[in-house]
């Protein structure tokens, strides 16, 4: 008989699920140290899941160089800026050409806003975990 890999994840989540953490790591939400607690489950404060099995390691905060998204910023920027004057222009000069590269660049600095938006959360959220770890030593 052989395992397959969803038996398998099954098999090591009923293994970790019985073993408590030795050490100390984070949440990812909000640096409550789970230490004791089971390698899978829920914070207790924040209620954000955590999977701190060495293979997984998903909802754990992990200290890393995390930097401000100044390129999404600056795509984001960019594009609509671009889109701006593109559609003025467009309308202003009736051109129909201006105004379908206007909409393109709209659609360019809709995502690019997005992907700041996501990153930036992101950032504060790791800068706002790390912090407070600091504070807490």
């Amino acid at each position: 008989m052989s395992l397959g890999t969803e038996d398998l994840d099954k098999l090591s989540r009923d293994v970790f699920s019985e073993r408590h953490i030795g050490h100390s790591l984070h949440c990812g939400e909000c640096g409550y140290n789970l230490r004791a607690l089971a390698y899978v489950g829920r914070c207790p404060e924040c209620g954000n899941e955590y999977n701190a099995r060495p293979a997984v390691r998903s909802g754990i905060y992990v200290p890393s160089e995390v930097w401000f998204p100044f390129t999404e910023l600056f795509c984001a920027l960019f594009f609509l800026g671009g889109a701006t004057g593109l559609l003025v222009g467009g309308i202003l000069a009736r051109a129909p050409w201006a105004m379908a590269f206007g909409a393109a660049y709209l659609g360019g600095g809709v995502i690019g806003a997005y992907l700041f938006y996501k990153r930036l959360r992101r950032y504060l959220r790791f800068f706002w975990v790390g912090r407070r770890l600091r504070e807490d030593d």
